[in-house]
């Protein structure tokens, strides 16, 4: 009992802290992800797929068979290790898994390695039969490095898990380019945080362009994470924030998904209803502050993005004035 006190008192520490500094002892990601409408079926899915990408079916049985062994033999180290990669597991089924690839394990691989390893050595005294699940271990990995970055990794395709080339991709090619993005706005308003942005991918975009940001799907929002309406089952991305949120936080800029167009394609040539829906998922203009307008950015040579334009600022006037962007009323 006094071996483990200052554990106890160290977690109720850190616990009284996290209520003090976030307001929560979970996470903003939990009410994001879990209080969702992700399905089960999803997550297990998810964590099959990772199993037969990196050859790791074989263990599944053999992982069985270890859980018994170590109830068995009372092995408290291997239970320990066992219950929390369950914890950790059911986590991430229960929230439907990722659309990433797999970086929703890679917290819990070092004790899943460690179990395997242990379940290899203990299931057998057969140097032939340890060695070939040691190479079927390696050889997964390498398959997986070979092929993941192909786009038509069928294993990830069938639950549409993007892979790392695609991730990449939405980062660098320039009919994506988010870091460009990021890029052309944060040196357009100076990297002035008081220019807000609404962003759905939360990550590059932000980072690159050093302004102020909210977080469409929750993942930072704690309002959006816990009052955001249901916009799909995609994890991470079931909750949105409705629009009437981004004008009461006093949103400057709308970016959403980022809407990417060739340059030589002019933004009026869509029908003002695809614009409303496709864009900003806008029933009518009705729905838009007044003088509201979208703005077409030049990311790189080839593409622009269209930005809604939605509260006034004067370092985004003066922006437009300097570069000389067009402008599309909606």
């Amino acid at each position: 009992m006094i071996l483990i006190m200052p554990i106890v008192l160290s977690t109720v520490l850190w616990l009284l802290w996290k209520m003090s500094y976030y307001g929560d002892i979970l996470p903003n990601t939990f009410y994001a992800k879990v209080a969702s409408v992700a399905s089960v079926r999803r997550g297990t899915a998810f964590l099959l797929c990772f199993l037969w990408v990196y050859w790791l079916v074989p263990f599944v049985p053999a992982g069985v068979w270890g859980v018994a062994h170590a109830f068995r033999r009372r092995d408290s180290g291997a239970l320990v290790l066992m219950a929390a990669l369950l914890a950790w597991l059911t986590y991430v089924v229960r929230i439907g898994g990722d659309f990433m690839e797999f970086r929703l394990l890679v917290p819990i691989m070092p004790v899943a390695f460690v179990l395997l390893l242990w379940v290899t050595l203990e299931l057998t005294r057969r140097k032939v039969v340890r060695t070939a699940l040691i190479v079927l271990v390696i050889t997964g990995g390498v398959s997986h490095a070979l092929h993941s970055r192909q786009p038509s990794y069928a294993a990830l395709n069938g639950l549409n898990i993007e892979t790392i080339g695609q991730l990449e991709g939405r980062v660098v090619n320039p009919n994506e380019d988010w870091a460009g993005i990021g890029a052309v706005l944060g040196e357009a308003f100076g990297h002035n945080a008081d220019v807000l942005i609404a962003v759905r991918p939360a990550g590059a975009i932000p980072y690159y362009s050093g302004l102020g940001c909210i977080d469409m799907h929750g993942i930072n929002d704690k309002w959006v994470a816990r009052h955001g309406y249901f916009a799909g089952t995609m994890p991470g991305h079931q909750r949105a924030a409705p629009f009437s949120y981004l004008v009461r936080r006093k949103v400057n800029l709308v970016v959403g998904h980022p809407a990417i167009m060739p340059i030589a394609i002019s933004f009026t040539a869509f029908p003002a209803g695809f614009r409303y829906d496709f864009f900003y998922n806008l029933r009518s203009a009705a729905e838009l502050p007044r003088g509201s307008c979208a703005i077409a950015i030049p990311v790189n040579d080839e593409y622009k993005a269209i930005v809604l334009y939605i509260r006034r600022s004067a370092t985004v006037d003066a922006a437009i004035r300097e570069q000389g962007w067009e402008i599309v009323e909606m």
